[in-house]
């Protein structure tokens, strides 16, 4: 019933609108937060990357939520205190440090746009150049560390050891590439800095301490890109199964224009985040990423089911 929905959606929306709460408090008090949780987490490495964990956890609902507050009335002030939340959630992004999550809002601005510009085919494009996206992988990346490594761009110290970490991973691609190396392999591969000596050279040139590179994973655990992550581990034909599925999801999609407006412009902002998550952050293999994905999307199609009965 339209009812017990929108219920729901209100508690849906008033548990976002805590956890954005609790993400600008954090970005503005995290020296305090971390001295004051120092006795249980380690405030230097564990603790940060919780923080940064919920941020990047909030930012998977960030579209849904500014989607509902845009369109919830016809005055302008629902526009402002949507473009509100999107700059406090921007800022915070800054302020902890998660680049991840701050080049996934810039992503979900650029997809909503995409589903607005184009209301016939938004999705089958999205989807479709994620789909190549996937497949190009490999390519991209090395155009693209190229290119940085060209300029001599300034990186954030975790960016910078991932660039080199893409680079070992693209490099593994060549010895299984049919097939791939089999899921999580990337945990076997132990290389260090120091195992490579040109690249600890350009880690001690920009950040100072050679000693603490030299010991520094260039794989930590996973490469941090999901797509890269599946050419080395599942090989071509694992990749070309997830990008032909991607491809045909697009396929499948009503257009954009058949869409509710909250639903449209949520489901098009969660495929800008995803986008930059999958290509900084996580493993192909979390499990806590891939379930709150999910569960970001059963609120989107709640929110399509509440607004086509209410318009029915």
């Amino acid at each position: 019933m339209p009812a017990s929905s929108r219920t729901s959606l209100n508690v849906i929306v008033g548990a976002i609108a805590v956890q954005f709460v609790g993400v600008v408090v954090t970005a503005l008090f995290m020296p305090q937060i971390l001295a004051l949780l120092a006795p249980i987490s380690d405030p230097i490495t564990e603790m940060p990357q919780n923080l940064m964990r919920n941020v990047n956890a909030f930012a998977l609902l960030l579209p849904f939520l500014m989607a509902w507050v845009w369109h919830r009335g016809e005055t302008i002030h629902w526009q402002i205190a949507a473009i509100g939340i999107c700059i406090f959630s921007f800022a915070a992004t800054i302020l902890t440090g998660t680049q991840t999550s701050m080049v996934g809002i810039v992503l979900m601005l650029g997809c909503m746009g995409v589903v607005k510009v184009l209301p016939k085919n938004g999705f089958r494009v999205l989807f479709t150049t994620l789909s190549i996206y996937i497949l190009t992988t490999p390519i991209l990346l090395r155009w693209g560390l190229a290119q940085i490594r060209a300029l001599g761009l300034p990186l954030p110290r975790s960016f910078f050891s991932r660039t080199y970490s893409w680079e070992l991973v693209g490099s593994k691609i060549g010895d299984a590439p049919l097939l791939g190396h089999g899921p999580e392999a990337s945990q076997t591969w132990t290389d260090t800095f120091g195992d490579h000596p040109e690249w600890l050279a350009d880690a001690a040139s920009r950040y100072v301490d050679a000693d603490a590179w030299a010991a520094y994973q260039v794989v930590p655990i996973h490469p941090h890109n999901m797509p890269l992550q599946t050419w080395a581990e599942t090989g071509f034909i694992g990749v070309l199964l997830v990008s032909i599925f991607i491809f045909l999801v697009g396929r499948k999609l009503k257009p954009p224009a058949d869409w509710p407006p909250i639903s449209k412009y949520a489901a098009a902002g969660l495929i800008g985040m995803c986008f930059a998550i999958c290509s900084f952050a996580y493993s192909m293999w979390n499990e806590a990423f891939w379930a709150s994905v999910m569960l970001t999307s059963a609120v989107i199609l709640l929110q399509a089911r509440h607004d086509g009965r209410s318009a029915a």
